[in-house]
């Protein structure tokens, strides 16, 4: 299987009390990358996996010596075992690294950690929780990179067999390594999704995220919501 993703971010101005405007378009970036997964059937309950992921991240800043240019790769082995013909488990372990254009920032590596776990208690319900661990750019000034372990955990379920319903709930541990400080981010999500006919369908979905536990300045607590 194979996958890829490109995600575009902009940063608005900031403007003070007394009207001065400090530029924020150094932090605008792109990022994009892809992941492939090859699998080996052993038996018809057993198979075999090998995953690899890259990413590059390019930024906006034009000073030298604070570009955050990137690329950042994994790559681990795993299996995937059919517990039950309703529960399926899977898990992958390797290594990591993200590695900098500038010399000045060092290179991160680690641990990468995939998990998943798939169980289909009725024809038209599905729950599953993931395990995952990355490393991306931070957006602070004193940390070139943060280390993000996700858990998500979340259910499916099919209304009529033409209306999908999920709700998902996400807990994040983000490690800024370099100021030894550590932030918490709670999410949770609920989309719903129409198939119209075979070519069309339609969707929503609403969502709220939560940072917090940080304990410092640094790394502020702050809430979000999401509709679209």
């Amino acid at each position: 299987s194979a996958s890829f993703s490109a995600v575009r971010s902009t940063y608005d101005d900031i403007e003070l009390d007394d009207g001065t405007t400090i530029d924020q378009h150094f932090r605008n970036s792109r990022r994009a990358g892809g992941t492939l997964t090859f699998g080996y059937e052993v038996s018809p309950l057993l198979a075999l996996e090998v995953r690899a992921a890259y990413d590059q991240y390019r930024y906006s800043d034009p000073r030298p010596l604070s570009n955050r240019n990137a690329d950042s790769h994994s790559f681990g082995f795993g299996i995937r075992y059919q517990i039950t013909q309703l529960l399926t488990a899977e898990f992958n372990a390797g290594m990591r690294e993200h590695k900098f254009d500038n010399p000045l920032f060092s290179k991160i590596k680690g641990v990468s950690l995939f998990g998943r776990l798939r169980w289909y208690p009725t024809p038209l319900i599905s729950i599953r929780a993931d395990l995952s661990q990355s490393t991306t750019t931070s957006t602070l000034d004193q940390v070139s990179a943060v280390t993000v372990t996700d858990f998500k955990f979340g259910a499916d379920y099919e209304f009529r067999r033409n209306v999908l319903m999920t709700i998902e709930t996400a807990l994040s541990f983000d490690d800024y390594g370099q100021v030894g400080l550590e932030a918490k981010r709670l999410s949770l999500t609920g989309r719903a999704e129409w198939k119209v006919n075979r070519w069309l369908r339609l969707g929503s979905y609403a969502s709220f995220n939560n940072r917090f536990g940080s304990g410092s300045g640094l790394i502020r607590n702050y809430s979000a919501a999401q509709v679209g």
